[in-house]
């Protein structure tokens, strides 16, 4: 997971994952603190049977476990 510094289009900051990841979700918390969910199943079955939570103010990570290999994550907007 990558995110952008608000300072500069161009700086960006890598968070290192154990384990390959398939897609991922951004979404911001009512505070305005930005999170991403990494599916973490893939295609060539390298990944783990979980999601990944990425803070993306610390890049400080949390893993879900959840089976069947999840490889695909969304977010939505409530109306």
């Amino acid at each position: 997971v990558s995110r952008r510094s608000p300072a500069s289009a161009a700086a960006e900051c890598v968070a290192p994952l154990d384990a390959p990841h398939e897609t991922v979700a951004v979404w911001q918390n009512a505070d305005g603190a930005e999170f991403a969910a990494v599916a973490g199943g893939n295609t060539r079955n390298e990944g783990w049977e979980g999601i990944t939570l990425v803070a993306l103010d610390s890049l400080e990570t949390r893993r879900l476990a959840v089976a069947g290999y999840p490889q695909a994550i969304v977010a939505y907007a409530r109306s």
